[in-house]
């Protein structure tokens, strides 16, 4: 694994959200550049990421190498620290959150117990 050039962070926050499953797996969110090539955007802080996609971006922290190493198996060539988005780029809003979190959590509220179903 290589280590974070010294002028980036160690630990980035990336867009990511839940997908649920036993495993627990998340998706990395890219974004498309101006020529159209897929990219992975990654922030510095929270306040970067929230600034540039909003308060309901779902995110994950990971080091920098790592992350860098995760988009390359998904066929992503470019991670891009602290980009500039596009004021008319999609983004989450808490609706959309929210019924991510209750199809990750099974159809479930995120923190709704669960319960078994009878199976007579």
């Amino acid at each position: 694994m290589t280590a974070a050039l010294p002028d980036q962070p160690e630990l980035v926050i990336v867009p990511a959200h839940p997908v649920g499953g036993p495993d627990h797996e998340v998706c990395f969110e890219t974004r498309e550049d101006r020529s159209g090539a897929a990219v992975l955007p990654v922030f510095s802080s929270v306040p970067a990421l929230t600034a540039a996609l909003g308060q309901a971006q779902p995110w994950i922290a990971l080091p920098l190498p790592r992350a860098r190493e995760i988009a390359a198996g998904g066929g992503i060539g470019t991670v891009v620290v602290d980009p500039q988005v596009s004021p008319g780029a999609w983004r989450w809003d808490l609706d959309e959150l929210q019924a991510a979190a209750r199809s990750a959590a099974g159809g479930h509220a995120a923190g709704e117990p669960q319960r078994e179903e009878d199976s007579e």
